[in-house]
């Protein structure tokens, strides 16, 4: 019997590391180092250009990220931001400082020469006050919109099969907008910038707080948003010899038990840390 519950426990960390393999980026203000981590089996490096944590404003963990328009936070290209034809979902919490004026961007792998993937942004050129909406591959997509409020608003973008939606505090805004077949999302050489548009459109960036960026090769249920607490982290080398074997399994499982109850069960749709 013990040998059959190790086993077991065994299969749902293999299961709960596939599932945390399709996210490619978890950004949480609130790690403890004063530099901007990425918390995902990744571990994305990052540079950046004028932003700051600040403790006054946050949705979890007693911190967030604050862009004064100028600043942006910087990923090298990767392979990890190819969402292709899959689906996926991009998820964040935001929170404007003034009203959106110009062309702010909250995120974004952007760019005239290297490739347009993905944007979400203010442009006043198209959107209304304080609305804020998706474009993909060079196009303004005109379903995807949404009028932001003064207070912290979780959005998401999901595609589904072959339907992209968009999400403030688990509430569809906007329209379905529906793709045609065969229906891909650009590769672009670009970096991914958050808080800012690409290599030379800087100025375009946000003015306000963000938290708790995330991008899923996987669509999340809506029903699971706004997450009500942080998202959860894998940490399946208990005894951290750099190794995931039984060993781990014996010498911690009670610490088990409990990640498999508050984060493995959750995890698997995609929903926060119990």
């Amino acid at each position: 019997m013990k040998n059959f519950k190790l086993l077991l426990l065994s299969l749902l960390i293999l299961t709960s590391a596939s599932n945390y393999a399709q996210t490619v980026l978890l950004l949480k203000a609130d790690a403890e180092s004063a530099s901007f981590v990425d918390s995902s089996i990744y571990n994305h490096e990052s540079t950046a250009t004028q932003v700051t944590k600040t403790t006054t404003e946050f949705v979890f963990g007693g911190q967030s990220m604050f862009f004064d328009g100028n600043s942006s936070l910087n990923f090298p290209d990767n392979s990890h931001w190819a969402l292709s034809d899959n689906d996926f979902t991009i998820d964040m919490w935001l929170k404007r400082s003034g009203n959106l004026t110009g062309v702010q961007t909250p995120i974004s792998q952007w760019h005239s020469s290297l490739g347009f993937s993905f944007i979400i942004l203010h442009h006043a050129n198209y959107h209304n006050p304080n609305e804020i909406g998706v474009w993909f591959n060079g196009q303004v997509i005109d379903q995807l919109k949404g009028t932001l409020s003064n207070n912290w608003t979780h959005i998401a973008v999901v595609r589904t099969n072959d339907v992209i939606r968009l999400y403030f505090d688990g509430q569809q805004v906007g329209s379905d907008y529906l793709l045609p077949n065969n229906w891909s999302v650009n590769n672009s050489a670009a970096n991914l910038k958050i808080g800012n548009q690409q290599d030379g459109n800087e100025g375009h960036g946000w003015q306000g707080y963000i938290d708790e960026v995330r991008i899923t090769k996987h669509a999340i249920d809506p029903n699971q948003f706004p997450p009500t607490e942080s998202y959860c982290e894998v940490e399946a080398d208990f005894n951290q010899d750099g190794v995931v074997d039984i060993n781990d399994l014996l010498a911690r499982q009670e610490e088990l038990k409990k990640w498999i109850k508050s984060c493995w069960k959750p995890a698997l749709n995609g929903e926060a840390c119990m």
